[in-house]
């Protein structure tokens, strides 16, 4: 069966309610992201950061999966899916989905004794880190800052290297300035196949189109699986 890998962004759980780093009124609106998300300040705004880390966490305990998120999770049960994300949510596992590979981390998980040789990855849920406790000092957010490394960046490019010329990449919502994944695919996997890129921002879809090849859907997360005929892909004839 053919493959279709996804790979989602912000974009995707916007419509949950969850907030962009773009969006004004947004969770990062007050927040330089500087101090809350870089590596080289995590011990200078130790503090600052875990609160704002455990907001997050709390805010996402009262949002919902979309119908984007759960089309994921049907699609996952009728095609061969790898599902990889940028987001940092669990909207997709709530929605059914299995084999999430986040690719900036997880919110739901604390590194407690960061950097240290007893370091220990924790699943908080939607609670507090527990950064206070001084026997876990430092805490951290298990999600990747700005100036450290994302370990998941060589598991999803050798997954786009084993994708053949019959397989799909669908890029729904990924503003592509923090990882360009389309041209990644294209230039840096050599990937033959179909790219559809889904995002509101028509500008960013037809310089996607010129400049990687892709199919463009100027649209939300939501409108597309919506109305997208899924059973298409199996034809390796369409276009």
């Amino acid at each position: 069966m053919n493959k279709i890998m996804f790979i989602t962004g912000a974009g995707l759980s916007a419509e949950s309610g969850i907030s962009t780093f773009r969006d004004a009124g947004g969770t990062w609106e007050n927040f330089k992201i500087e101090e809350v998300c870089d590596i080289t300040t995590f011990e200078k705004n130790y503090i600052k950061v875990n609160d704002f880390y455990d907001t997050r966490r709390k805010q996402l305990a009262n949002v919902e999966p979309n119908a984007a998120h759960l089309k994921i999770a049907e699609l996952s049960k009728q095609f061969d899916v790898l599902n990889y994300t940028t987001n940092v949510d669990d909207l997709l596992e709530r929605a059914g989905c299995e084999n999430v590979r986040h690719i900036h981390g997880n919110l739901l998980e604390v590194i407690h004794n960061y950097g240290e040789d007893n370091a220990e990855v924790v699943n908080v849920g939607h609670g507090g880190s527990g950064y206070e406790d001084l026997t876990k000092y430092p805490v951290k957010p298990n999600v990747v800052f700005f100036g450290e490394n994302a370990p998941m960046y060589e598991n999803y490019q050798s997954a786009m290297w084993n994708l053949d010329c019959h397989d799909t990449i669908i890029i729904v919502g990924s503003s592509e300035q923090v990882v360009p994944f389309a041209a990644m695919a294209r230039y840096g996997s050599n990937f033959e196949g179909r790219i559809i890129f889904v995002n509101k921002d028509a500008d960013l879809c037809m310089n996607e189109q010129i400049n990687h090849n892709v199919q463009p859907f100027n649209t939300t997360a939501t409108n597309f699986f919506e109305t997208f005929d899924f059973e298409k892909l199996r034809n390796p004839d369409y276009e």
